[in-house]
């Protein structure tokens, strides 16, 4: 007979931990994109399979401190034979990674993630009506995986303090406003010159204009906004941005040093955009892919911290991890029942390498006589 079946646990992590899989990033393409448009697709090779795998089981660690009776508050979204998912769950996946809070605000992605817990829901039940989940090597992956959340949370405390102390120190950083644009290429110098290699397919040129032909297509669009007043209108009409164009040409929130845009070169418009006032619209503004015209749309306002704490902490991981673990090496005992498992002396955290050994002047053959 099958053992019994525990007591419904509302929307416990550690079952579906693995419903989450590969987060895929943002989604850019030659032109710009908001930071909520998000490329939903599956594995389409082996080795992005095995990616995907490897994620499941990492999002799987990161569930498992949530594991056991705990229930999470909201409205009920799913039941799964009798037991419930919640909105105060899926709230949690968005803090357990940033990039899972992003897919779930795009409709694509939270179906996506609701298809997942599903799959993996059930796929527990089935596990549970068979036993294995006393099964003593599902146990033991169970306690390994606990380790290593209780590991990283050393590291997380440590962030977490370090990433509020940049926060308050780096305050500019975090100002933000909303701004939209009309975009006018201009066409590349060798881009009808380029070839592709022989069998090798690459997409087409964007299309361009000259730098004479797209200046008069931008003062043109701004004349018509100075008319009507609609920027959106006029975006829509002569933006040649495929990703903004359909949204009015809103770029989204961006703060002074934001990346999707200094990638490409346009801190001018970075720049201008933080000296101008809401609704005020610029001068074509050339950058080396065309000409700009931008507007204020919302005011500069400070990202909160809890909204900004996960990207301070990506950026800050890797040094405190590095920094945390020279620490602890430094007043560890450790030692090595066959010197050949000890790892090879490293330099100190933060120390030089040392140089490289002076070349060597060959020796002169006699000549032969």
């Amino acid at each position: 007979m099958a053992p019994q079946r525990p007591p419904s646990r509302q929307s416990n992590p550690g079952r579906i931990g693995m419903a989450i899989g590969k987060q895929h990033p943002f989604k850019f393409s030659h032109h710009l994109t908001r930071e909520t448009d998000i490329a939903i697709k599956p594995p389409s090779s082996k080795g992005e399979t095995m990616y995907r795998k490897i994620g499941i089981t990492i999002m799987c660690c990161a569930m498992l401190t949530a594991c056991g009776d705990k229930t999470y508050p909201g409205k009920t979204i799913i039941t799964i034979n009798g037991d419930k998912i919640t909105e105060g769950y899926m709230d949690f996946l968005g803090s357990v990674n940033p990039r899972i809070k992003a897919q779930l605000s795009n409709p694509m992605g939270r179906k996506q993630i609701i298809d997942n817990i599903i799959e993996q829901e059930l796929f527990y039940q089935a596990a549970v009506k068979k036993g294995l989940d006393h099964d003593p090597q599902v146990k033991e992956k169970a306690d390994l995986y606990r380790r290593v959340i209780v590991a990283q949370s050393y590291v997380e405390k440590q962030l977490e303090d370090d990433a509020k102390k940049y926060y308050a120190d780096h305050q500019s950083d975090f100002e933000k406003l909303r701004m939209s644009q009309i975009f006018i290429p201009i066409k590349s110098a060798d881009s009808s010159n380029a070839k592709s290699p022989k069998g090798v397919k690459t997409p087409p040129a964007p299309k361009g204009h000259s730098d004479a032909e797209a200046l008069a297509l931008a003062k043109k669009a701004r004349a018509e906004i100075t008319t009507s007043e609609d920027f959106a209108k006029v975006a829509k009409e002569y933006s040649e941005d495929p990703i903004t164009k359909a949204n009015g040409g809103d770029l989204g929130e961006v703060s002074k040093t934001e990346q999707r845009m200094v990638r490409r070169g346009y801190e001018p418009l970075l720049d201008k955009a933080f000296s101008m006032k809401v609704g005020e619209v610029s001068e074509p503004i050339k950058t080396s892919d065309g000409y700009h015209i931008i507007v204020v749309t919302r005011g500069v306002e400070v990202e909160p911290f809890d909204s900004a704490k996960q990207g301070i902490m990506f950026r800050l991981q890797s040094d405190i991890r590095n920094k945390l673990l020279a620490d602890l090496k430094k007043d560890a005992k450790i030692t090595f029942a066959d010197e050949k498992d000890a790892p090879k002396a490293a330099a100190p955290f933060g120390a030089s390498p040392p140089p490289p050994p002076p070349a060597q002047t060959p020796t002169p053959t006699p000549d032969k006589k």
